[in-house]
């Protein structure tokens, strides 16, 4: 077994020696909710990939409900459309290109008359704020939006606990049964049951005593 954080640069290189041998590859990274309601922090872990392109066990939406975090009624008097870029990190096959941010904007704009913005991933800035800083910034750019656009960001998740509809465009998201995935319904984005997608979401997540203890 390969454990890996993330499956980028050599790391990916290595998961795929491994699984070329037949071999499993635990893919973590940090959890898709941040600290549950005791300020424990959890960590992402599915086998093969991360965001929703791995492998892992469900329950029956327990571990969900546990977690306390209350879904808001969709949101349907936004204004603006916001686009949530990634890092750009992660497998080729995954990770967001350079340009998709202002591609995507120019494909909006074909689209909508709305106005669009496009938030900074938080990766360029995020060591001069506090996470709470963050959460609170994300919080006024998701204040009277529309439809958030993203490759496969946190902030969609985010955005989807606040009731603000996603249309992603990665080739996978841990969100995805509860987004679109067409530009061309920005204007009437697909508002679909969203606890199902959630509860898949937390069983991807655990803190270090669930890990320690298997």
């Amino acid at each position: 077994v390969l454990v890996v954080w993330n499956r980028y640069g050599h790391y990916d290189i290595y998961a795929r020696q491994f699984e070329r041998r037949g071999a499993r590859v635990i893919v973590a990274e940090n959890g898709y909710l941040g600290a549950d309601n005791d300020g424990r922090q959890h960590y992402a872990l599915a086998l093969t990939h991360h965001n929703g392109g791995g492998v892992w066990p469900a329950d029956d939406g327990s571990r969900w409900r546990s977690l306390g975090v209350g879904l808001k009624p969709w949101c349907l008097s936004g204004e603006h459309v916001l686009i949530c870029p990634q890092r750009g990190i992660g497998p080729d096959k995954y990770r967001q290109h350079e340009a998709w941010p202002k591609d995507v904007a120019e494909r909006l704009a074909r689209q909508t008359q709305r106005p669009v913005r496009i938030r900074p991933h938080p990766g360029n800035w995020q060591k001069q704020c506090t996470t709470e800083e963050l959460l609170e910034s994300l919080k006024r750019d998701l204040e009277r939006c529309w439809c958030v656009v993203t490759w496969a960001s946190g902030a969609g998740i985010h955005a989807l606990i606040a009731g603000v509809p996603v249309i992603y465009e990665g080739p996978w998201w841990i969100l995805g049964q509860a987004a679109s995935r067409d530009i061309a319904a920005v204007e009437a984005p697909p508002l679909p049951e969203r606890a199902p997608a959630f509860e898949r979401l937390a069983c991807a997540q655990w803190t270090v005593s669930e890990i320690e203890s298997g």
